[in-house]
């Protein structure tokens, strides 16, 4: 009692952040004269933009892990500090997460966390700008993305105590 611990949990995270943090997906989309009446004239069917997908939202779902560093007591409700990592359904980036922690229950326990997420996003290359038309024998048929870390967001994690360290 009153001595620091460190537990590890896994569980789901959900992030949150600008669109830039979560991540675009871009596409090449064709003029259509019909469509971009306004068109600079010297436009023609070989021209295209690119364009970023629409998420449709401000969340993407993650799993991970967990450390929580806590003082032990009495109770089944103790505040703690969480990091950990946490990887998106691609599984290709590491998303690091810091912040504060409710432990509840003892001595499995769930945990809710908030707070900090840093992580590395694709962004257009800097050579390349969306909504600006291209020749199409002149823009390569992939359009090119960099990472970019760090890129702060925001999350929110409920996950379960994994392993316990007892003191004997």
């Amino acid at each position: 009692k009153g001595r620091w611990k460190v537990d590890f949990s896994s569980g789901f995270f959900i992030l949150v952040g600008s669109e830039e943090f979560l991540g675009k997906t871009y596409y090449w989309k064709n003029f259509d004269r019909k469509a971009d009446q306004n068109a600079d004239p010297s436009l023609d069917s070989t021209s295209r933009k690119i364009v970023a997908t629409d998420r449709g939202s401000r969340l993407q779902l993650g799993i991970g892990g967990l450390a929580h560093l806590y003082k032990t007591g009495e109770g089944k409700y103790r505040p703690g500090i969480s990091m950990g990592v946490s990887t998106s359904s691609e599984f290709k980036d590491l998303n690091f997460h810091v912040g504060p922690s409710l432990l509840i229950g003892n001595p499995d326990r769930l945990i809710v966390s908030v707070g900090l997420t840093l992580k590395s996003s694709s962004i257009l290359d800097r050579q390349l700008q969306e909504g600006v038309y291209y020749a199409e024998h002149y823009s390569p048929d992939e359009i090119p993305t960099v990472p970019k870390f760090p890129l702060a967001g925001g999350f929110v994690s409920i996950t379960y105590n994994l392993t316990k360290f007892k003191s004997e």
